[in-house]
């Protein structure tokens, strides 16, 4: 197993899980549908749906797009889905 340099304990599969579960309750927050937030971040539906089940590691350039669509930067998304406080 791989694990994330800055924290020992949490693996790279357990912060992938972290990172899609971030992203359903950013758009749960913002009372959005997956294609909603899919629209918003110019992404489909179907790439939405696979990434917060945890079944697709979505590139960077998708989680820019994903980040974008909830005005948060990269780090700041990446910051709560550690448990930070992140964003703008």
């Amino acid at each position: 197993m791989t694990t994330i340099s800055n924290s020992p304990d949490v693996t790279a599969e357990q912060a992938a899980g972290q990172l899609a579960r971030q992203i359903t309750v950013e758009r749960e927050a913002r009372g959005w549908t997956q294609a909603t937030l899919a629209g918003r971040a110019g992404v489909s539906k179907a790439a939405v749906s696979r990434i917060e089940r945890g079944e697709m590691s979505p590139t960077a350039v998708t989680l820019l797009r994903l980040a974008g669509a909830f005005d948060l930067t990269l780090a700041g998304l990446l910051l709560r889905a550690e448990g930070g406080v992140g964003g703008r």
